[in-house]
């Protein structure tokens, strides 16, 4: 992990070319080193948050929309800084503030009355980082319609079982789960679909951990939702 360092104020782009960050990745792969014990290392929060993180996520995106710009950022700037920061003190809301890590981990406080003080962070420790628990966990305890405010806000209609199933059947119908064959999908059309299912309380969160295919889907849930993120800010740009 530690040749992925991170200058303070300086642009991930930029970083990642000046220090070469594509020849060691593919060194550090080669080597095995992906096996490492990371109990000496950081934080499993400020891994989560790291710029590697976010190169890692990067090449599993590929890119292959990078001519959306907005605001004058192209797409690589705007995914890995903009949609990565929080709403400040004293600044205004925007709803990218609250997608959070696309690990993904989303912040302490999302600005929502009630979750200020929520702590999902560490409701996400106690259930020894394990995802599906803490939204379980989060579903049974939160006010109906301030949970689903934060599934939608965070782009995560597709951690609820149903829907992920479905739509993960609906794209094995096409020739093959690729990614090049998402121009056929209409995501806002999907997202609003999402929007209005989740209001059906009988509905349950996602567990993968005993499926046969779970890595699979894990993968394709993944890019499904950075897509998803992808559509929000090509939106936003309109």
């Amino acid at each position: 992990m530690t040749y992925c360092k991170h200058t303070p104020r300086h642009r991930y782009k930029e970083e990642r070319v000046d220090n070469g960050w594509d020849d060691k990745a593919e060194s550090f792969i080669k080597k095995g080193e992906w096996n490492y014990n990371f109990e000496n290392e950081a934080s499993v929060s400020d891994c989560e948050q790291s710029f590697l993180c976010r190169y890692v996520f990067a090449k599993l995106m590929g890119f292959s929309t990078n001519d959306i710009a907005a605001n004058g950022i192209d797409i690589d700037g705007k995914y890995h800084f903009d949609v990565m920061n929080h709403v400040l003190n004293g600044d205004d809301y925007a709803n990218y503030h609250s997608i959070g890590n696309f690990a993904p981990i989303p912040r302490d406080g999302l600005p929502y009355k009630n979750l200020e003080r929520a702590h999902i962070q560490l409701i996400h420790r106690w259930f020894g980082e394990n995802w599906d628990e803490m939204l379980i966990h989060m579903k049974s305890h939160m006010e109906r319609e301030l949970f689903n405010n934060y599934m939608i806000t965070t782009c995560q209609q597709l951690y609820y079982q149903e829907i992920f199933d479905s739509f993960y059947e609906k794209c094995k119908t096409l020739e093959k789960i690729d990614w090049k064959i998402y121009g056929e999908i209409n995501w806002t059309t999907e997202v609003n679909i999402w929007n209005k299912r989740i209001k059906d309380e009988n509905l349950n969160i996602i567990s993968l951990k005993n499926d046969p295919d779970k890595r699979s889907k894990i993968e394709f849930l993944i890019e499904a939702r950075g897509r998803c993120i992808l559509n929000f800010l090509r939106n936003k740009k309109s």
